[in-house]
């Protein structure tokens, strides 16, 4: 999992912790380990997938633990 770019996400909808958790229906505490530990269920990312209304490729980008920032850095070229 790539915690910074679940928190970019979070900062361009204008969540913290605390809403995030909220919405997810745990304390904020839970969220905190469960972004350190990448132990979300596949409905907890389902629901963050809808949340934040991302496209596959940034949910693989976010949930997925071999992605790397320099792939990160060409997939958002090819994107402008």
């Amino acid at each position: 999992m790539n915690e910074r770019f679940l928190k970019a996400e979070m900062i361009i909808f204008g969540d913290d912790l605390n809403s995030l958790a909220q919405y997810l229906g745990m304390t904020r505490q839970t969220l905190a380990r469960k972004m350190k530990e990448a132990t979300f269920t596949q409905e907890e990312m389902n629901k963050i997938k809808n949340r934040y209304d991302l496209s596959d490729e940034r949910f693989v980008q976010i949930f997925t633990k071999e992605f790397n920032d320099n792939e990160c850095n060409r997939s958002s070229e090819t994107v402008k």
